[in-house]
């Protein structure tokens, strides 16, 4: 299976983007500096997948990664081969099961999508005026589709114990499900 990263990063977390790199196969970065806004970087981040690679993944600036991240999500992927993956499961516990488990889309910290469905994704989410966010575009997308995002548990990603960019007023979410 063919994996594509892409890491969407805020120039004010600049300083997290290597201990993500620096997991990763190559992947690309695009960085904002606060004129793209959040969906315009995701998009920017989407765009940047490989279109030849089986899927993509788009992780953002305040993730932390599990250690042998890229192993464990391709296998994760191989044995869900074309769902939309989430390696990343809030503070939220209605939906927890064992080894993975369906629910809508949350959050997007570490979102993977088949690179067959990503135009159709990005075509949909710049329809969504009324949401601001990429990961409510793209739950939006999901339930357009009647789709919900296959949750890897344990989670393979943790949020970074910091402020949302978009409210900073949020509380911060941290995954109960997470393993390093």
């Amino acid at each position: 299976m063919k994996i594509d990263y892409s890491i969407m990063a805020h120039h004010s977390r600049i300083g997290y983007l290597y201990s993500i790199y620096e997991q990763l196969e190559d992947p690309a970065i695009v960085l904002d500096s606060g004129y793209f806004g959040v969906w315009g970087n995701a998009k920017r981040a989407w765009n940047k997948i490989d279109p030849d690679s089986d899927y993509g993944i788009v992780i953002q600036d305040d993730a932390i990664l599990c250690d042998g991240f890229t192993k464990k999500a391709e296998q994760f992927l191989t044995e869900h081969d074309g769902q939309i993956i989430s390696f990343y499961y809030g503070n939220e516990t209605k939906w927890v099961k064992p080894q993975y488990f369906d629910a809508p889309l949350f959050h997007a910290v570490a979102l993977a999508i088949p690179t067959k469905l990503i135009p159709e994704m990005i075509a949909y989410c710049d329809t969504r005026h009324e949401v601001y966010g990429d990961d409510m575009k793209i739950k939006r997308w999901l339930i357009s589709k009647n789709l919900t995002c296959r949750y890897s548990n344990p989670s393979l990603v943790q949020h970074r114990d910091i402020p949302s960019i978009i409210d900073p007023q949020k509380p911060i979410r941290q995954s109960n499900i997470f393993q390093q």
